[in-house]
């Protein structure tokens, strides 16, 4: 049907007989490399017979026009440096196919495995006509991301679970390129690369280079710290000091939304227990950290909050999760019942946002909430404009019979600052306040 399929430094061909001793030497020699990305290998996997099955069923597969397989060999020398595949392909009104590669440790950042992967998808669009192709690989896989998105492929999602690695279920991320994208096989090197946000992003939250600043917020009747929220900020390397404006959307388009909430949770208990282990923050000083609706039930938070709170030896209320006014009535009860377990497990729960979207003061009741924070403009209106006035107003009364707090955000002006107190909020947090700094600064000012 076809012959070798050639790109750059390499070409690619279906697997031999004649193959074996190569093929095995090179698997044998990697075993260590190779492992933590595959599935677990056969006892007989490297043995003769176990071979000549793996080719039955290669051919089977390709008269099934299911699965193509190929080894990669090295151009100048013919040596065999890895090999790839695309599998599971889908006709009718998918088109699409699945790509999976390795490559020998001693091979690896040389630049065949993205020549190799590009010839597959050359492949795929040209003589299999597929409309789309896609991959996936483990979080922590920098390398085969890279490759993958140089070839052309796009950060489309997050699944866990999704594949059984080395023994265990790991969490993936997903790429595809679709026909008229870019193929692009050519060297890119690592320094020339100006890889977009969905490049980064995966790397940046697994080794932790998107880390928690925190804006405090204060007690208006004696102007002492009630807590901070913890804002996400990436110190890109060449971007410099990203908001998370900048980068939220990625995550949420990515499917990231829960690893990073659960990495935020953690850095900033540890934080609070740095803090606390000072001796002279308040006794109730709390972290709070946003997590989405989308994202409450995409892991086990209960689980997770005791977790934390007990490796960071925290008081019940002092790990607060706020969750916005939009996501929580997507399905309210849904959000009630995993809150309520995250109470139980010792997290304090705020509304963030109120004001912003369909507001209801009488959701405040049907959430087991222990603060409310109005809407960042709600408070900057509220200066000027009566209406916004009144529904502060409605809402600190409502909180007061709720026996909940009630905080101002948004609270940038020492007027702001002063409407809010007469109204009666027990806290306030803007600009006119603090902004967001780092945790070794938090604990420069607690210090004094």
């Amino acid at each position: 049907m076809f012959g070798a399929l050639k790109e750059n430094d390499v070409f690619l061909r279906p697997p031999q007989l004649s193959d074996f001793e190569e093929w095995a030497e090179l698997r044998a020699e990697n075993r260590g490399f190779l492992t933590p990305w595959e599935p677990s290998w056969p006892t007989d996997d490297l043995t003769r017979p176990a071979y000549k099955r793996r080719l039955r069923r290669y051919a089977q597969d390709m008269r099934d026009e299911a699965a193509y397989p190929f080894l990669i060999f090295r151009s100048s020398d013919g040596a065999m440096v890895g090999g790839v595949n695309i599998s599971g392909l889908k006709r009718g009104v998918l088109q699409t196919g699945t790509i999976g590669y390795w490559i020998g440790e001693k091979f690896a950042r040389r630049g065949y495995a993205r020549s190799a992967v590009t010839a597959v998808v050359r492949f795929a669009f040209e003589t299999l006509n597929l409309h789309r192709v896609e991959a996936a690989c483990i979080p922590t896989n920098e390398g085969s991301r890279r490759v993958l998105e140089r070839v052309g492929f796009r950060l489309e999602g997050y699944a866990r679970n999704y594949l059984r690695i080395n023994g265990e279920w790991q969490d993936h991320l997903l790429f595809g390129i679709v026909r008229g994208d870019t193929v692009n096989g050519g060297g890119v090197k690592d320094e020339d690369a100006n890889l977009p946000l969905e490049a980064e992003l995966p790397a940046a939250i697994e080794q932790g280079r998107i880390e928690p600043h925190f804006q405090p917020i204060v007690s208006l009747k004696t102007g002492a710290p009630l807590g901070f929220e913890a804002l996400a900020r990436w110190n890109h390397p060449k971007k410099g000091l990203l908001t998370a404006e900048t980068f939220m959307p990625v995550v949420e388009r990515g499917g990231l939304g829960p690893i990073l909430a659960k990495r935020m949770m953690a850095a900033s208990c540890g934080e609070l227990r740095t803090w606390r282990n000072l001796k002279i923050s308040p006794a109730g000083l709390y972290v709070a950290v946003n997590i989405a609706g989308s994202d409450i039930g995409a892991f086990d938070l209960p689980d997770t909050i005791a977790q934390l709170r007990a490796k960071a030896h925290l008081p019940g209320g002092t790990l607060r999760l706020e969750i916005t006014e939009s996501d929580a009535i997507q399905d309210i009860r849904a959000a009630r019942d995993i809150l309520e377990g995250a109470r139980k497990a010792g997290a304090s729960i705020a509304l963030d946002d109120f004001g912003a979207g369909h507001s209801s003061l009488t959701r405040l009741s049907h959430l087991p909430l222990d603060a409310v924070k109005t809407d960042r403009d709600l408070s900057i209106r509220a200066v000027k404009d009566p209406a916004a006035r009144a529904v502060m107003r409605a809402v600190v009364s409502i909180a007061e019979d709720l026996g909940i707090e009630a905080v101002a955000e948004g609270v940038e002006t020492e007027a702001a600052f002063r409407l809010a107190a007469e109204m009666g909020f027990d806290g306030a947090q803007g600009l006119g306040i603090g902004d967001a700094r780092p945790g070794g600064d938090v604990e420069a000012k607690l210090k004094g």
